[in-house]
Order: structure tokens, then C-alpha cells, then sequence
């Protein structure tokens, strides 16, 4: 009995022991993950983790990229590449009609074909998209016949997306301009694309019915410093970013998406014809 008693005690000793051993580590509360030194805003640090403007880790961006136009001009993609730029989306065209004004006028991108071609030369996988300001299913048929010829011959590891945000689109209904954008991203599947929907926050939710364009990746706009709480595949965080290789500012946006891998898994990098 006294045995048994004394075996008791101990082992309550060892329990409240271990008690407040526990307690003492947590009184700061649960230790933070260890995501390494902080590097600049929007860079990536040695651990392989990149940081926001407040110097917060986002350990969900695994992949960093730009969308670029004719308004960066003639990118060193050698230098942006270098620079650590995991992927391009690249302006393939826009819509609207010709004001009688400008000389030469055309809906492609000039840069367009050759940041592809750059981009493929030195293996940085590549999405297209265009500013679309159809209010009109012909208009949008249009759209997409110009989209159709520019894509021809090349391939997209990424996705195609379908620009929503000109004030002129606010014309139609959020239902209305949502169908008008759903049946533009339906096409983009039926070719055989991954199709995605671009638009910023405050667009989406005053101009347009976002349950209807639900079966379509998002790829949205929001520089506010904090990932948007609106589901979506991928955040353009900034319009301001600075890329070696590139004069002026350019739009940045981060994934968790492995893109490249989910459009090879699924038979959607081909060569469009």
C-alpha cells in the first residue's frame, strides 16, 4: 500500500510537471512560423518566401509574375527573367472601334508577338489576355475573331483571359455583361484554352453578377496590401512594380496556382491553331 502510494505521488509529480513546463512555453502564445529574414516589399528572401509592403511573410504566393502591353515598351526579358520573374501574361489586343483619329490603327498589341516569342526563348511560361469592350454579342464575336488570329501558332502555359474592367461595359446590367463575358470565356474554352476572367474589386462587385461567371478562374486586381477575401486564382497586388529589364512601373500579381502543371495535367498547353 505505501508502495503504491509513493508510485502515486510520483507520478503526479511528473504530471503537473510536464503541465507547467507546456505552460511556460506558451505563455507568449503559439510559437510563429520561421519564415526566414524579411526581404524588400514584393521580394522573395532566401528561404524562398516573399513580403509585402508591411514586411508580413505570404507564404501562400508561390509564384510571381507581370502583365505587360506596349506600355512598357521593348522588355529585356533576359533581365526580368533574372530578376526572378516566374511568369508572363501578355496583352494580346483590346477592343473598341477606330476614332477616325489615330494613323496605323490596329487592335493587336505590337509588343505582343514578340514578348511571346522572347518569353518562350527563354522558357518563362506565357498567358495572353485582352481588354475587351464589347456591349454587344457581335461586338464580342469580334473581339474574340481578332483574339483568335493573334493566339494562332503560339502556346500558352498559362491562362487567356478576358479583361473586364472599361467604364464603357457599365452600359449593360451586371446580369447582362456577365452573360456577355461568360459566353467570350466559353470560347476561349471550346479552343481549347484555360480561360480566366480579369477584373478589380470594385468591378466585380458594382458591375458584375459574379455567380454567373463562378466557373471561371478570376484573376483579380486589388492594391490594397491585403489578399482579397473574394476567391479567386490569382491577385495582381500592384501597379507600381519595378522589374529589372523593364523603364517604367508594371503590374505584378502572385499565385498559388501552379498554372504551367495544371494546364499540361490537363491537355490545355498546346499550340493553337
Amino acid at each position: 500500500l505505501v508502495l503504491g502510494l509513493c508510485l502515486l505521488c510520483l507520478l503526479v509529480v511528473v504530471i503537473v510537471s510536464v503541465v507547467l513546463v507546456r505552460c511556460s512555453a506558451e505563455e507568449g502564445g503559439p510559437a510563429e512560423a520561421d519564415f526566414g529574414t524579411p526581404a524588400a516589399a514584393w521580394q522573395k528572401n532566401d528561404l524562398g518566401y516573399y513580403f509585402n509592403t508591411s514586411g508580413r511573410a505570404m507564404p501562400a504566393a508561390v509564384l510571381k509574375g507581370m502583365d505587360v502591353s506596349k506600355f512598357q515598351g521593348e522588355i529585356d526579358w533576359e533581365k526580368a527573367k533574372a530578376a526572378g520573374i516566374d511568369f508572363a501574361i501578355i496583352r494580346c489586343g483590346f477592343g473598341g472601334e477606330w476614332d477616325g483619329q489615330e494613323e496605323n490603327w490596329a487592335q493587336d498589341d505590337p509588343q505582343w508577338r514578340r514578348n511571346a516569342d522572347e518569353c518562350t526563348r527563354l522558357g518563362i511560361p506565357v498567358g495572353g489576355y485582352y481588354y475587351s469592350c464589347a456591349v454587344t454579342a457581335p461586338q464580342r464575336d469580334a473581339e474574340l475573331a481578332l483574339l483568335h488570329d493573334a493566339l494562332r501558332g503560339k502556346r500558352l502555359q498559362l491562362p487567356a483571359a478576358i479583361d473586364v474592367e472599361d467604364a464603357r461595359l457599365r452600359a449593360l446590367t451586371p446580369d447582362a455583361l456577365s452573360a456577355l463575358v461568360a459566353g467570350a470565356a466559353r470560347q476561349l474554352e471550346h479552343w481549347g484554352l484555360y480561360a480566366m476572367v480579369y477584373t478589380y474589386t470594385h468591378f466585380a462587385d458594382t458591375a458584375l453578377h459574379m455567380d454567373t461567371l463562378a466557373p471561371f478562374d478570376l484573376w483579380l486586381a486589388d492594391y490594397r496590401g491585403k489578399r482579397p477575401a473574394r476567391r479567386h486564382g490569382m491577385w495582381q497586388y500592384t501597379s507600381g512594380g519595378r522589374v529589372p529589364g523593364i523603364s517604367g512601373p508594371v503590374d505584378l500579381s502572385r499565385t498559388e496556382k501552379d498554372y504551367p502543371a495544371l494546364l499540361h495535367r490537363a491537355g490545355l498547353d498546346r499550340t493553337i491553331l
